[in-house]
């Protein structure tokens, strides 16, 4: 059984985020979501913690997008597994188990919906 519990552990990937001072290894699964400010990327993980890297969101979207992350606005990619709920405000919003509402663009809300039943 012990050993179960280990491949399980080991199942989940991590991801490096390479910081100014440090290189942080993440579980997949503590990201909640990320926000793009121009060439940088903003790490939201579910302990609180926002952790800012000088790379693109694009090279975090092809990275995230097999482990189940969608990309629900230009510059908004979130983890469907803190999605609460959809909101019906501005024609679409998501409101993440942090309390953050993320906003849905026309041309995603589709595959957003998609995703979500999932």
């Amino acid at each position: 059984m012990l050993s179960q519990i280990k491949k399980s552990e080991a199942t989940i990937p991590k991801i490096a985020l390479p910081q100014q001072h440090e290189i942080r290894y993440v579980s997949v699964d503590d990201i909640v979501r990320c926000v793009a400010d121009n060439t940088y990327t903003f790490f939201f993980l579910s302990n609180g913690d926002k952790i800012l890297i000088s790379k693109p969101l694009k090279e975090y979207a092809d990275l995230l997008k097999p482990q189940g992350f969608v990309r629900a606005h230009q510059s908004h990619l979130v983890n469907p597994k803190f999605v609460k709920s959809w909101l019906k405000e501005d024609g679409g919003t998501l409101l993440m188990t942090n309390g953050d509402k993320i906003p849905v663009s026309k041309p995603n809300r589709e595959m957003v919906k998609e995703v979500l039943v999932k």
